[in-house]
């Protein structure tokens, strides 16, 4: 996957898309808030369904920061690192647990077919866990922890390759947008 550069269209398009991440947002707090839950499970996917509402919703905003910003800037680099972290945060929990929480859910309604994509979409998933892992030190030093030596943080950024970064971004979110949508089928069912 290459990068295309990121424009006027594009900005147009994530502005939709965070209009429509922004409305489920709020219909999954909503469903949340009900407390209305018919089991265990439905709570359990109500939960990630809320999560990963939150974290569309985030990357939208941050993507539309991105846009905004000019290209090839040092202030485009501290604009991807914002995503860059939020990825690189989210890949913890979805990793370690919640892959195996979707596949249980499936279990749990006999969804042979749903487990099978799971599995597929997962192996495809580890190449981006393997591209995010690049990203360790800058996490460690300009993101989730800012490093008391300055230059240290500044040659981190520096080191975020836009186009690189662009495509680990994009990935991430096809990757997202197949897990959402195995997510519906299983909440269909």
């Amino acid at each position: 996957m290459t990068s295309e550069p990121l424009g006027m269209e594009t900005l147009n398009r994530i502005k939709k898309e965070r209009i429509g991440a922004a409305e489920i947002l709020a219909k999954s707090y909503s469903e949340y808030c009900s407390q209305n839950f018919s089991s265990p499970e439905h709570q359990k996917f109500i939960l990630l369904k809320l999560q990963m509402s939150i974290i569309q919703f985030e990357i939208c905003s941050d993507i539309l920061n991105v846009l905004r910003t000019e290209k090839s800037t040092f202030g485009r680099k501290v604009a991807l690192k914002s995503i860059i972290h939020k990825i690189f945060e989210y890949k913890k929990p979805l990793k370690a647990k919640h892959i195996k929480t979707i596949h249980d859910l499936a279990g749990s309604k006999s969804l042979e077919q749903e487990k099978n994509h799971l599995a597929a979409i997962s192996k495809n998933y580890r190449k981006i866990i393997n591209k995010i892992e690049q990203y360790n030190e800058l996490r460690d030093v300009a993101t989730a922890h800012y490093d008391p030596d300055i230059s240290k943080q500044i040659k981190a950024i520096e080191s975020i390759d836009e186009n690189e970064a662009i495509d680990l971004i994009r990935a991430f979110l096809l990757f997202k947008k197949d897990i959402t949508s195995l997510m519906r089928d299983i909440g269909k069912s």
